[in-house]
């Protein structure tokens, strides 16, 4: 039996996305779905729950976040989400879809973008991550961050 150190680039590109492990789809179709679903959800996230688009956490177009549950106490708890797509792809525009979930039990929900590989380097990736928490850190100092992505 194989072990995926000796796998090829390919192979754990396959092994890696869920995309080629549904029957009867390929890929291509799994992903449109779900890029379809999560903007639906995101939008209707955005029309129904108490938010703020686009706050800026640096100078860059892409150095912003949205916040969800803009109405709850400045010390509830906050899920900050980085969005998923191996650092090259996915937006924030995609991943409001949990808000609702999280704001009914009283949690901020707050949804980074940043710049995407290969415009910058993961290292730099990192950094804007880390800028964007500190951020949200000064707007709430009292609050507790669990910080997700995928």
């Amino acid at each position: 039996m194989s072990t995926w150190e000796n796998y090829s680039p390919e192979e754990l590109i396959k092994q890696m996305s869920v995309s080629h492990w549904t029957p009867d789809r390929t890929p291509e179709e799994v992903m449109n779905q779900h890029i379809q679903n999560s903007l639906s959800e995101t939008k209707s996230a955005r029309d129904t729950i108490s938010n703020k688009l686009g706050i800026a956490y640096g100078e860059e177009a892409t150095q912003i976040f949205d916040e969800y549950g803009t109405e709850l106490k400045d010390d509830a708890l906050i899920f900050f989400w980085i969005h998923g797509g191996y650092w090259q792809e996915g937006t924030k525009e995609i991943a409001g879809h949990m808000a609702p979930n999280l704001v009914a039990r009283g949690v901020r929900n707050v949804v980074v973008e940043y710049s995407l590989a290969p415009k910058v380097k993961v290292a730099e990736i990192q950094e804007e991550i880390i800028q964007a928490l500190r951020k949200v850190g000064e707007m709430f100092p009292k609050a507790k961050i669990v910080v997700g992505g995928g």
